[in-house]
């Protein structure tokens, strides 16, 4: 699966994307699932507590957020950042990849929600470095 070609303004887009969510990590994690949990009931299997409160949320949307913000920082070697994480959900935790694009809507909901301008151009550049996340996360499933 070839991912995406990133040009210098996407590039750029990107890297800011990153920046954001490493000053917004907790925050717009916990929004992000708590969206991606309302939208899809069934995601919420793969987390071993019961309780889906905003606190519960924080810790585990921060570390996807962190990830996020670190994928996007190595850009340019999606597939190397992400190899430990594709395994992981790909051979340990068996999380169906049909989660990621609905996640990664549920991020761009959250951005559009607490940014005062999202231009159509960044939610382009995002939800294209998005599907190559998702992409790469996936790939472990065979």
């Amino acid at each position: 699966m070839a991912c995406e070609l990133f040009s210098q303004d996407e590039k750029k887009v990107i890297e800011e994307f990153g920046q954001l969510l490493k000053s917004n990590a907790q925050n717009y994690g916990a929004e992000s699932l708590s969206r991606l949990f309302m939208t899809n009931p069934g995601s919420k299997t793969y987390f071993d507590y019961s309780d889906f409160s905003m606190p519960n949320l924080k810790g585990h949307g921060e570390k996807v957020m962190n990830a996020l913000a670190k994928a996007a920082d190595n850009v340019d070697n999606l597939k190397g950042s992400l190899c430990d994480l594709a395994a992981l959900h790909g051979k340990t935790l068996l999380v169906d990849p049909q989660n990621f694009p609905i996640f990664s809507r549920c991020i761009q909901v959250t951005l559009a929600n607490n940014l005062s301008s999202f231009p159509p151009g960044h939610q382009l550049a995002i939800d294209k470095f998005l599907k190559a996340v998702y992409q790469n996360l996936s790939s472990k499933y065979r």
